[in-house]
């Protein structure tokens, strides 16, 4: 995970821009051209999932986390993200 250099919200390696305030990031020279393990599905899905994340629409995010678990239930970056999903959906 990396930090906006202007106001270090969190950002994850493939956002163009920063989600907190907008400011453009510049991408690492590793992201600027996809690859084979960025087109594959899983890799895919969970970039979906982040999306979703970020717009705050949580269900959708979980239901694409939880079905990334089912294929690899000892992926902690997922599990990461589910945790955080389900201690968001607490706080409302």
């Amino acid at each position: 995970m990396n930090t906006c250099p202007k106001c270090s919200a969190a950002t994850e390696s493939i956002d163009n821009f920063c989600g907190h305030c907008g400011y453009e990031l510049e991408l690492q020279p590793s992201t600027q051209s996809m690859t084979q393990d960025d087109l594959k599905l899983e890799n895919v899905q969970y970039n979906l999932g982040i999306i979703y994340l970020k717009m705050k629409k949580y269900n959708e995010a979980l239901d694409i986390f939880e079905n990334l678990l089912e294929d690899d239930p000892d992926n902690e970056k997922v599990k990461d993200k589910v945790e955080s999903i389900l201690s968001e959906q607490n706080k409302n």
